[in-house]
């Protein structure tokens, strides 16, 4: 499940980040692993880059 949350996430269909209104958040129980695995691929919670 951590895999396919991610991979919405990296496509614009699901955020972790609670403050993005336009798109549905990754459920609650998955979104610190999802928010894990996010930021050692160098992303934020939207699945952007970070600078």
């Amino acid at each position: 499940m951590i895999d396919m949350y991610l991979a919405l996430v990296m496509n614009d269909m699901r955020t972790c980040d609670e403050n993005n209104k336009t798109l549905p958040l990754v459920p609650k129980k998955y979104r610190v692993k999802v928010m894990e695995c996010l930021t050692a691929l160098g992303l934020d919670a939207n699945g952007d880059p970070i600078a």
